[in-house]
């Protein structure tokens, strides 16, 4: 089964209404409008997927097909236990923690960014996602409990 796209008019729509509600700061709101520009000028408007998370704490599948991933916004709650958010080339779970294609350390209370990937990041098994709890680097392997993980959401197309 293929990857379910919709138009990227709906996943701007969805993406803007997921960043007012999370209460994104301005830097967040004006790199994804340059994000748009950039899919706009350089990709032809892709159909895309906006797969948007809150509280996100134990592995989750998000697509069970290759993909290509393009973006990623985060917050993070507001505990202020550090985690870590971690993105996986997998179709059903994170396999070892320490293997993350991507890491990103969620600090304190309230963090916010955003990964953009203006060119993709292809995931030939599909995209599994988690947010890590446990020692002070980017190996941790016991997933977050509630309000240590994130809330956002990923962008991504076939």
């Amino acid at each position: 089964m293929a990857v379910s796209t919709e138009a990227i008019n709906l996943v701007k729509q969805k993406a803007r209404i997921s960043l007012d509600g999370i209460d994104a700061g301005p830097g967040a709101k004006a790199a994804f409008k340059a994000f748009w520009f950039w899919m706009a000028t350089h990709k032809g408007n892709p159909d895309l997927v906006h797969a948007a998370f809150a509280d996100l704490t134990t592995d989750a599948v998000v697509e069970d097909e290759a993909c290509t991933l393009y973006a990623v916004y985060l917050k993070k709650q507001t505990s202020s236990t550090a985690a870590y958010y971690k993105i996986f080339n997998d179709a059903t779970d994170d396999s070892t923690a320490a293997d993350a294609v991507a890491c990103v350390p969620l600090i304190t209370s309230d963090y916010e960014t955003f990964l953009i990937f203006p060119k993709g990041v292809s995931l030939s098994a599909g995209l599994v996602h988690g947010s890590y709890v446990a020692g002070d680097d980017y190996n941790g392997t016991t997933q977050s409990t509630s309000g240590d993980g994130p809330d956002g959401f990923v962008i991504y197309g076939a």
